[in-house]
């Protein structure tokens, strides 16, 4: 016994190669990390790569991204890729476009694309080239990856879907060609039960299916955070235009003429003395004597060649080269005709008082020149703001009237809002007075 247990003791124990084992640790612990991501992925989140701009501008899908060398103001553009399958889409580096032959051995030649481009702000077409910037083009632009996602499964296993959510669902369009197995990603509108109507971009719910009558329909008002994802730019007062030229060239690059200087839309009405507009993004008003009013001039900017004003239509910078994508070269031809006017709209500025007594006025006039137009004024003073409506006839009625959260005697944040049937006026990020549904 005691000359075993010695022999035993004696002994050293068998050790495999350093190197043996850490290949092994390292094999099984890329095995459990396999594992656990394929489970992970089946059951918890996934990862997925918005495809086209259906979404946009909440989630991009292959686009051009543009800063206008007039104005600054950045923005992207949508980007159909012409080689796409389902989820599966082809996006090139450049928009410069591959055709397919069906002679192998010709391959699969390219040619320049060219769309035609303008900055939503001030209307600035792009050039074809740009040597200082040759990113920042109308001609063969970088083309971007879509928006990655990670979305959450079984969610509503655990909570019920809400409207204005956003969600990615296999799409049954097409079960005999997809197999329910086209992923969509939209934001949810209706829900089990529910008939939807869509009036003017304004959204309508019924519960009573298809016995719903007319009145049966009630407008569901977007949650703030749904309501800023939506809003498209008319203008931006910040972003002012440098007054670059704005030459128009052919195809060889050749200038052949100019698109019009850009004016600014915001106009003093005639024989009124007060605002000042010198500074170009502040605007001040120095008169203690009388009032005068600033009005927008929808048409004062009108695009190039297309025949009307953009501002206040349903023109979507982000959609500009849907009609341009199987040729070569729309920078002249290409362009976009309004369907109809927009139906929400939003005035927003930074207001400071620094003297004075009397109110700042804005107004927002709906549907002008019909039997049903309707105008809204915010009037606010020193210390307090009231909203009233006027009808197509002239009776005004006061809608509410609330103190202000502050004096504005510092830049205070000022919105007048008409989005989804209701008017709203903010200040300082506070909503004070809105219309009801009545």
């Amino acid at each position: 016994m005691d000359e075993s247990i010695e022999a035993n003791v004696g002994k050293k124990p068998a050790h495999r190669p350093a190197e043996q084992t850490n290949v092994k640790e390292t094999i099984e612990s890329i095995l459990v990390a396999f594992i656990l991501a394929f489970i992970f992925r089946a059951f918890v989140v996934e990862a997925f790569v918005i495809p086209t701009g259906s979404m946009a501008p909440t989630l991009l899908g292959a686009h051009m991204r543009y800063r206008c060398d007039d104005c600054g103001y950045d923005f992207q553009v949508n980007y159909s890729s012409s080689e796409s399958e389902g989820d599966d889409v082809s996006i090139p580096p450049t928009a410069r476009l591959s055709r397919a032959q069906h002679d192998s051995n010709l391959g699969r030649p390219t040619y320049d694309k060219t769309f035609r481009v303008h900055c939503p702000n001030c209307l600035y077409r792009f050039p074809r080239v740009n040597p200082a910037d040759p990113a920042n083009v109308a001609m063969n632009p970088p083309v971007f990856y879509g928006d990655r996602i990670l979305v959450l499964k079984y969610l509503y296993l655990l909570t019920t879907p809400q409207r204005w959510d956003v969600v990615v669902f296999k799409s049954p369009d097409k079960p005999e060609r997809f197999d329910y197995t086209q992923n969509y990603i939209k934001r949810l509108l209706g829900r089990p039960g529910e008939s939807l109507m869509i009036v003017d971009g304004d959204l309508y719910v019924s519960t009573k299916g298809e016995q719903s009558a007319q009145s049966d329909f009630v407008v569901q008002p977007k949650p703030r955070w749904a309501q800023e994802a939506l809003w498209r730019i008319v203008h931006d007062n910040d972003f002012q235009p440098r007054g670059r030229p704005r030459t128009v060239t052919n195809a060889a690059n050749l200038p052949i003429g100019a698109d019009p200087a850009f004016v600014q839309p915001w106009t003093p009405l005639l024989g009124e003395v007060g605002w000042d507009l010198s500074e170009r993004r502040a605007f001040k008003f120095k008169n203690s004597d009388a009032a005068a009013t600033l009005d927008f001039n929808a048409e004062a900017n009108q695009m190039p060649g297309a025949g009307f004003a953009p501002a206040m239509t349903d023109w979507l910078a982000y959609d500009i080269t849907l009609n341009q994508q199987y040729a070569p070269d729309m920078y002249l031809t290409g362009g976009y005709v309004a369907d109809n006017n927009v139906s929400d709209v939003k005035l927003a500025m930074h207001y400071q008082r620094v003297s004075g007594e009397g109110p700042l006025k804005l107004n927002l006039v709906l549907r002008p020149e019909t039997d049903v137009e309707r105008t809204f004024i915010a009037e606010i003073g020193r210390t307090q703001a009231k909203l009233i409506m006027r009808d197509h006839r002239g009776a005004e009625t006061i809608i509410g009237t609330e103190s202000l959260p502050t004096d504005c005697s510092s830049a205070t944040r000022v919105e007048l809002i008409a989005a989804d049937y209701r008017v709203t006026l903010r200040v300082a990020e506070q909503d004070l007075i809105s219309t009801t549904p009545q």
